[in-house]
């Protein structure tokens, strides 16, 4: 088609696509739609082409009519012009993922240009969120203003929320791990505690949408640890675990309305605690029915006001009453009793009618106590102590004791952010303690090995000779992992999975405690970053300053290289501490080296479960210390 009837339309003259910024969303027709700044289409100067400007870009949508993508400032976009050269009729048809590397140029484009006062009304995460644990819940603190895109913390890495990948600095998940609900106490003493989160995705499996202030939803399809989590910026949650529980914690109020019948089956027990009141108002009958036991403990007064009838059928009545009891009649009150009836008081006892006491009884009528007065007619008494009615012997509660917790996967150790090559955990030296505290020496694993150690054959250096070698050096760099490894090479400082905080980490397993004698100005915090040459020298330095002094001030004897080697790798694992205290150097300084040899085999526990991860690792240690 030429002449007169061309048209720039796509499709009849070329297809015409492009890449481009997203500089502003602010449409004022409220479609979705965005301003893009397109690579060689638009230059980057401000002046010759204002943002606004710039032709507003419909974003394409899905035939089931969802929303729009949720592109913002700074996002990479892909499309076409569907008027071809005229460029001016743009439709995107997604996003580009990627690595931002520059924070934002304000003055240049392709960047985000928004002004101060748009950065005042733009969403943005919590700064902090404060738990208040007197029924007000949570407070959240949010800065006076949002941040130009790429945020700081968000350089670097994938353009996709980081809750895809083992990535929680910066997401609600982090709040959740450092704010559980732990020793919530109920009836008869029975605790339990908000269980950990089930969060550990493997890439790519998690399919993770959240959004600038912070909201997540996950769909985890990682194998082992499927789940579903709904989660709100304040750490209000849903989850469901991989084994099917559901976890639900609502930061503030909770209201819920029914309009029809309400259903509730509970197959097991039912755990209740309340910080303040109950009020329950039932508009028709209530029904309660136990099968077992019913105990009710009351700190303060019971009051029971019931309009008719007040009816109780037992076949045993206790009563024990500490002070007085008062009995208020606004008529007759009759006592009648198929059997005997017995008043028992240590002291003196009245029993008072304004007009006329009678006491009924198909049989004996006996009144005991210390004193007795009679008058008008013949009483028989019988005169003494004993007491005819047992109080009620204290019951043992089956259920005593702590629920159990909903067990949780070890994070999984992945290129982008290894974790300890062995556990995938940084562990905490007091983890590999039983429940005395005492080391875990009498743990056997059950497994023989046969020990071949030949001291006679074998070279032994005095203390003042020990040293790291290279080969012992590589040993413990492959055992701890280097972690957490960035996009850029560069090492991360990590938190403990476990916690989602202390003991933070980095490199070769370098923690706060021993950066603190090796290099007391470096302060870790999730956001520090260095190289792994640093890493080295750390590891290098925490071995010669802290681990191998330790080493000769405990062992008093002779060792081999291979022992020397062997020890420090297990001591950087398990902690100075803990090799003080344990069977294994009792059996070094008395040189039963077969001995020894074994007693690395009963630290392949950590938090109160074999790894397999540490029984490599602890079987390893073992034959270097014998070879």
């Amino acid at each position: 088609m030429s002449g007169p009837f061309e048209k720039n339309v796509a499709g009849f003259e070329g297809f015409i696509w492009f890449i481009g910024v997203v500089e502003s969303r602010q449409d004022p027709l409220a479609l979705g739609r965005v301003q893009v700044r397109c690579f060689n289409v638009h230059n980057a100067s401000l002046t010759e082409i204002p943002s606004a400007d710039l032709p507003w870009a419909v974003v394409m949508q899905s035939t089931s009519n969802s929303p729009p993508l949720a592109i913002k400032e700074a996002d990479v976009v892909f499309g076409f012009f569907t008027d071809g050269r005229s460029c001016q009729q743009p439709i995107i048809i997604g996003i580009l993922p990627g690595f931002q590397v520059e924070t934002a140029r304000q003055g240049f484009g392709f960047s985000d240009q928004r002004a101060n006062t748009d950065l005042q009304n733009a969403p943005r995460k919590p700064q902090k969120i404060t738990y208040n644990v007197d029924g007000s819940g949570i407070v959240i603190t949010n800065s006076n203003t949002a941040s130009l895109y790429p945020l700081t913390s968000d350089l670097n890495k994938p353009s996709l929320s980081g809750a895809t990948r083992y990535d929680i600095a910066n997401t609600v998940i982090n709040t959740r791990k450092t704010n559980l609900d732990k020793g919530v106490v109920t009836a008869t003493g029975l605790t339990w505690d908000e269980p950990y989160p089930a969060y550990n995705p493997l890439y790519p499996y998690n399919k993770a949408y959240e959004t600038e202030s912070g909201h997540l939803i996950e769909f985890d399809d990682t194998p082992g640890n499927e789940r579903i989590t709904f989660t709100h910026r304040s750490a209000s949650f849903l989850d469901f675990y991989p084994t099917g529980t559901r976890v639900e914690k609502t930061t503030r109020s909770n209201y819920s309305i029914t309009m029809g019948d309400n259903f509730v089956h509970v197959m097991g027990r039912c755990l209740l605690t309340v910080g303040e009141g109950v009020y329950i108002k039932v508009l028709g009958d209530v029904n309660i029915e136990c099968d077992n036991n019913l105990n009710v403990g009351v700190a303060g007064d019971a009051n029971f006001s019931v309009g008719g009838a007040f009816n109780v059928k037992c076949k045993t009545y206790n009563a024990s009453i500490t002070d007085t009891a008062t009995t208020v009649s606004g008529s007759d009150q009759l006592f009648t009793s198929k059997g005997n009836f017995h008043l028992n008081a240590d002291g003196t006892n009245f029993i008072t009618a304004g007009n006329q006491l009678e006491l009924f009884s198909e049989g004996n009528v006996d009144i005991q106590g210390s004193e007795i007065n009679c008058e008008l007619g013949a009483i028989e008494a019988q005169k003494g102590s004993g007491n005819s009615i047992a109080d009620a012997p204290a019951k043992a509660n089956p259920n005593q004791g702590k629920a159990p917790l909903e067990t949780t996967p070890v994070p999984f150790s992945q290129n982008f952010a290894q974790l300890d090559a062995e556990t995938g955990v940084a562990f905490k030296h007091s983890q590999f303690l039983d429940a005395n505290g005492n080391a875990p020496d009498n743990n056997s694993n059950g497994v023989i090995v046969v020990c071949n150690f030949d001291p006679n054959t074998r070279t032994f250096l005095p203390s003042e000779s020990w040293t790291i070698s290279t080969e012992g050096l590589a040993a413990i760099q492959q055992r701890e992992g280097l972690a957490k490894i960035l996009a850029n090479g560069s090492i991360q400082c990590y938190p403990d999975p476990a916690t989602g905080a202390e003991p933070l980490t980095i490199g070769y397993g370098t923690t706060q405690s021993v950066l603190t004698t090796i290099a007391p100005g470096v302060i870790l915090n999730t956001s520090f970053v260095t190289s792994k040459s640093q890493c080295s020298t750390w590891l290098e330095d925490a071995l010669n300053q802290v681990f191998i002094p330790k080493l000769k001030e405990y062992v008093r004897v002779d060792l081999t290289q291979s022992q020397v080697d062997a020890l420090l790798s297990f001591m950087y694992n398990v902690g100075v501490g803990n090799f003080a205290k344990s069977q294994l150097l009792t059996d070094i300084n008395a040189q039963n080296w077969c001995n020894a040899g074994d007693d690395f085999l009963h630290w392949t526990t950590a938090a109160g479960k074999k790894l397999p991860g540490l029984v490599s690792r602890r079987t390893a240690e073992r034959s270097q210390f014998l070879t």
